[in-house]
């Protein structure tokens, strides 16, 4: 879960692992766009400071196309479908667990299904980066909703066994919300 399961820089920009992403919203052409480069840790910001009034957003993508897709689908979900929580959003801006899929979201489902119940390579090397950014959040004591779609669950529950295998408690202080989700597991924060 340290920085050994951390990825190279030139491997997150590729887009081909998985990664932190700070996501913004463009007003002048409507989009949701990425940051220049994926973050090396989870951080608060001005405008989400991590307090329990403002906690840090961040989505974990399941079956999307590629990082704009999911990019754009996230934030419908982490705003549970509230048109006030999207304006907000839109404002604030978000925090993108970016999970690489192989091949197109359809054909991704698909694998879901054969794979139920096992996790694959991609998913648990996903799992120990993302259980190690939740581990800096507890260690910086910052508030985090993390909202996963579909088969990002697989990858969120499998983070949080990982933070509980090595009896990491995150204090109430993240949240977990499964949209959509693929996994059955539940765990309390």
């Amino acid at each position: 879960m340290g920085a050994g399961h951390r990825i190279t820089k030139k491997q997150s920009q590729t887009e081909s692992k998985s990664a932190l992403w700070n996501i913004e919203y463009n007003v002048d052409n409507e989009e949701w766009e990425k940051s220049s480069k994926p973050e090396p840790i989870l951080r608060a910001t001005e405008k989400l400071p991590g307090t329990k009034v403002k906690p840090i957003k961040v989505g974990i993508n399941g079956y999307a196309n590629n990082l704009y897709h999911a990019a754009s689908m996230l934030p419908s979900h982490i705003s549970r479908g509230e048109e006030p929580a999207i304006n907000s959003l839109k404002n604030s801006g978000y925090n993108l667990f970016y999970v690489p899929q192989s091949g197109s979201s359809l054909k991704a489902g698909w694998s879901f299904l054969r794979d139920l119940g096992r996790t694959n390579r991609i998913e648990l090397e996903a799992a120990r980066i993302l259980a190690a950014h939740m581990k800096e959040a507890h260690e910086q004591e910052l508030y985090v909703e993390w909202t996963s779609h579909r088969g990002g669950s697989k990858v969120l529950t499998t983070a949080m066994k990982l933070l509980a295998q090595r009896s990491i408690k995150l204090q109430k202080k993240q949240q977990i919300f499964l949209s959509d989700h693929t996994s059955r597991s539940c765990f309390i924060t």
